[in-house]
C-alpha cells in the first residue's frame, strides 16, 4: 500500500526537523562565549558544527581533590525552548563505562543534578545557563566526593570507605580523565573538537609538574595492588594499579601536547610571502 501512495504521490515526505528558533541559538552562542571569557582557565565550551544546539565541554579537575589533573569531557544538549526549559548533559569521560567518577556521575554517563531535572532539589529557571551548569559539576568534584551519596554526610575523612574512594578516583583520573583523554591514537565516538584539544593540552601542561608530584608521591609510597570503588558505582575495578607505568604515560602525553601547540602555533603565523630575487645574467663561460 505504501508503495501504490508513494507511485500516486499520495504519501507524504517525512517532514524534516524544526531549526531551533533564533532565541534559543542567541542565547546558546552567549553562553559558550561567557565560558570562554570569564572561566578560560577551568573551562571550555564549543558549539558543534553539525548541531549548534549541542556543546561540547571540558571540566577541570580542581587541585587539592582526587580530580585534579582530570579533563572532563561532556555533551550538553539545549532544547529548542532553551533557556525557559533546563538542557540535558552526559558525562563522556567514563573509561568506557567503567568509571563512575562521582555519586552524582554515573557510569552511564548520567549526571545527577537538581537543575538538569534528574536529582531532587531546586530546579532549572531561565536565569540559569551553561556556565552555572558546568560550575555545578565542578562544586560535586570536592576534596571529599564520597560524602555526596545522601546518607554519608557526616563520614569522617579518615573513614576507611572515604580514604579508599579517593584513591580510587585519584588513580582513574589520572588515567582515564588525563592520559586518555589525551592520548590522539584514542578513538571515541564522540572526539573533542580541535579546539578542545589544544585547551586539554594547554591546561595539562600548566599542571604537568603537580601531577607528577603526585605520581611519585604515590610511587614512594609503593601504592599498589587492586584499587575498588567502596560506593560500588563503577565496574569491577581498574586492574593492578601501575604508578610507575601511569608515569612514563604521562611524560608521552607531554610530548605528545607540546607538539601539539607547536604544531598549531606554526599553523597560525602568517605566510611570509618571498621576495623575488633580481634576475642575474647568465656568466658567460671563459
Amino acid at each position: 500500500m505504501a508503495s501504490l501512495l508513494n507511485w500516486f504521490g499520495g504519501a507524504s515526505k517525512p517532514a524534516a526537523p524544526a531549526a531551533p528558533p533564533g532565541r534559543c541559538l542567541k542565547r546558546v552562542a552567549r553562553d559558550v562565549a561567557t565560558i570562554r571569557r570569564d572561566h578560560a582557565t577551568n573551562l571550555f565550551a564549543e558549539q558543534r558544527e553539525a548541531v549548534a544546539t549541542t556543546v561540547d565541554c571540558v571540566v577541570c579537575g580542581p587541585e587539592g581533590t582526587p580530580y585534579y589533573g582530570g579533563l572532563f569531557h561532556f555533551r550538553v544538549e539545549h532544547p529548542h525552548s532553551y533557556p525557559v526549559e533546563n538542557p540535558t548533559c552526559t558525562n563522556l569521560t567514563t573509561g568506557q563505562g567503567r568509571v563512575g567518577f562521582n555519586p552524582n556521575l554515573y557510569r552511564t554517563g548520567k549526571v545527577c543534578m537538581s537543575i538538569l531535572g534528574t536529582w531532587v532539589g531546586p530546579g532549572w529557571n531561565p536565569s540559569h545557563s551553561l556556565s552555572s551548569v558546568l560550575l555545578s559539576i565542578q562544586s560535586l568534584m570536592n576534596d571529599q566526593p564520597y560524602c555526596n551519596e545522601p546518607g554519608r554526610e557526616g563520614v569522617a575523612r579518615d573513614d576507611p570507605n572515604n580514604k579508599a574512594y579517593d584513591a580510587f578516583l585519584k588513580y582513574a583520573t589520572l588515567k582515564f580523565a588525563c592520559v586518555d583523554v589525551l592520548d590522539p591514537a584514542k578513538t571515541s565516538a564522540e572526539p573533542l573538537p580541535a579546539a578542545a584539544k589544544r585547551f586539554c593540552a594547554e591546561r595539562f601542561l600548566e599542571r604537568y609538574d603537580k601531577i607528577i608530584e603526585m605520581v611519585d608521591a604515590e610511587i614512594e609510597k609503593g601504592t599498589s595492588g587492586r584499587l575498588k570503588d567502596p560506593s560500588r558505582a563503577s565496574a569491577l575495578g581498574l586492574g593492578p594499579v601501575d604508578y610507575k607505568g601511569l608515569r612514563v604515560d604521562l611524560a608521552k602525553r607531554k610530548a605528545e601536547a607540546e607538539k601539539l601547540l607547536e604544531t598549531e602555533s606554526d599553523d597560525d603565523e602568517p605566510a611570509v610571502e618571498a621576495k623575488e630575487e633580481p634576475s642575474t645574467p647568465p656568466r658567460e663561460a671563459p
